[in-house]
Order: structure tokens, then sequence, then C-alpha cells
């Protein structure tokens, strides 16, 4: 059952990098348009209210569509990073009386180095080719005007 929950999370967290960066932006801008979202609607019941395609605001919503797209991505090549990293080592580091914290911030990060600067080489690189997201949050602000 164990692996189970463990295969059903590896997917669940891969699953938006699977779809289409244009796709999920679609989705996200339905989420942020205000009448039409139930993120929108429960921020009204609770008596706050965000207005995703504002000036300011406008670059924490594409922040977001980003990050969910490719949080997944890196989370599987750090899953695979952790896994190369020795059982030895962390039972010497166990043995010598490192706890949790000091195990992952002196052993198994320094060990998956090369994986920490791939996967910031590739979410570089993803920053560097995000279109759809900005244009489409620039498109539906410039439609829903200055008025709300």
């Amino acid at each position: 059952t164990m692996a189970r929950a463990r295969r059903f999370f590896q997917i669940a967290y891969f699953l938006p990098h699977a779809v289409p960066g244009l796709i999920a932006s679609l989705i996200w801008l339905y989420l942020y348009t205000p009448g039409l979202s139930p993120v929108t609607d429960a921020l009204d019941a609770f008596g706050a209210s965000w207005n995703f395609f504002g000036e300011d605001e406008a670059i924490l919503s594409v922040v977001n569509i980003s990050a969910w797209q490719w949080t997944g991505y890196n989370m599987i090549i750090f899953y695979a990073g952790l896994q190369a990293v020795p059982r030895e080592v962390l039972e010497a580091a166990t043995v010598d009386g490192a706890g949790a914290l000091r195990t992952a911030l002196q052993v198994k990060i320094p060990m998956i180095r090369p994986t920490v600067v791939l996967t910031l080489l590739f979410t570089c690189v993803g920053a560097i080719q995000l279109f759809d997201a900005p244009k489409l949050v620039q498109l539906r602000a410039n439609t829903m005007g200055e008025d709300w």
C-alpha cells in the first residue's frame, strides 16, 4: 500500500508537466477570471479580493502558472537524484549522530549538487522559453479593462 501511495504521488506531482503549457494557461485564466472562477468566488466569500490581472499582480499570476507546470518535473529529477545517494552514507551520518536536518544539509544536498545544477539549468531554459502564459494573461488583462 505504501508503494501504491508513492506511485500515486509521483504521478500526481508530474501530471501538471504533462499538460501542454497553452492548455494549462487557459485553465489558469479560467481560475483567475472574476465571475467565472471558483477561486475568486471563494475570495469574495471571505471578504477578500485579488485582481489576478492587475498591473502589480499579473507577474505573480504568471509565476504561479509556471511554477505549477514545472514543479512536478523538478520533483521527479530530485527524487531520482536522492535515490542515487548511497544508503551507507546516510547510515554513517546517522551513526555519527547527525539528525535529519543536518543529514539533509550536509550530506544529501552536497551529494545531489549535479541534480540541483541540472534543475536550475532546466528551470532557466524554461523561463526563457516562457511565452504563452504571459501573453495570455496580458491579452486577458487588456480585454478586462481597467474598470474592475
